[in-house]
């Protein structure tokens, strides 16, 4: 029977500040034993922050490509979500897979959180992925870690 490592990183995030952010995320990761999976916070490189418009990420942005390069670099699968200005222009709450090799797959949040006034910052997602393994990540006003906040998707042969 095979084994899935998973590392679960918390961190005190800059709030809207995605470089301080990938700075403190890359110095974590440093420090992991190999895992199979990374799970991110949500909105890892922001914070929950409903300013969508001054946070948003072009697709691809620079937090994205940093995701890329620490799964090739780590040989693992990392999955973190992110504001993003979609290319029709729309504000999402994005959550990306990117599987060892580079490749990305993404979820947009359908069920936005309403008390935050999320639903008025970000578009729900029409659908939803169906996934063989579900991820998730909820930023919340301590900074806890909630499982199924979201779901990514994994292929089989991710995973080796």
């Amino acid at each position: 029977m095979s084994t899935l490592t998973v590392a679960v990183l918390q961190t005190a995030l800059v709030w809207q500040d995605c470089p301080a952010n990938i700075q403190q995320l890359t110095a974590q990761l440093a420090t992991l034993k190999p895992v199979d999976l990374i799970v991110l916070p949500e909105m890892f490189a922001s914070g929950f922050s409903m300013d969508s418009t001054q946070i948003a990420e072009p697709e691809p942005g620079p937090a994205l490509c940093w995701m890329q390069a620490q799964a090739v670099q780590y040989q693992c699968a990392i999955t973190g979500s992110l504001a993003v200005r979609t290319q029709a222009g729309a504000l999402v709450n994005r959550l990306y897979f990117v599987t060892p090799d580079g490749q990305v797959q993404h979820y947009d949040k359908r069920h936005l959180f309403r008390m935050a006034g999320e639903h008025q910052a970000y578009q729900a997602a029409a659908s939803g992925l169906l996934s063989v393994i579900a991820a998730g990540v909820c930023y919340c006003r301590f900074v806890t870690i909630c499982a199924f906040r979201y779901l990514a998707v994994i292929a089989a042969t991710t995973m080796r």
